[in-house]
């Protein structure tokens, strides 16, 4: 397992690689790029509102793709933000709904640059 420091564990592609074929995996790492833009907007707009019901729906719900696509950081991030908001924890929510906003954009960054590598290039053509 991937530490929870890293953003992007590539070791999660190549296994879900183990099981389709390369397009898909090209698909569906371009839709967990669109996802984290999607929930990324959310989180904002709910940080701003100071909205704990929808930042403990999306922390749940990308806390299932990160660990599916190998964002330990992320996933970490999530299970927190969840935690604060179930405890109805406003100060500890926010920070970790702005830390959320920090660790989806090192998560995009990073599958950005492993699909630019040969490896992730392969795939996406």
């Amino acid at each position: 397992m991937a530490e929870e420091g890293v953003p992007f564990d590539v070791a999660a592609i190549d296994k879900i690689a183990e099981t389709v074929m390369p397009a898909t995996v090209a698909s569906l790492v371009t839709l967990f790029l669109e996802e984290l833009a999607d929930r990324r907007s959310l989180v904002c707009t709910a940080i701003r509102r100071r909205d704990l019901s929808t930042l403990l729906r999306e922390a749940h719900a990308l806390k299932s793709s990160a660990g599916t696509y190998g964002a330990p950081r992320l996933r970490q991030v999530c299970l927190t933000l969840e935690r604060a908001c179930q405890q109805g924890d406003r100060q500890l929510a926010l920070a970790s709904a702005s830390s959320l906003v920090r660790a989806i954009d090192q998560t995009a960054t990073a599958v950005r640059d492993w699909l630019q590598q040969p490896h992730g290039r392969d795939l996406a053509q």
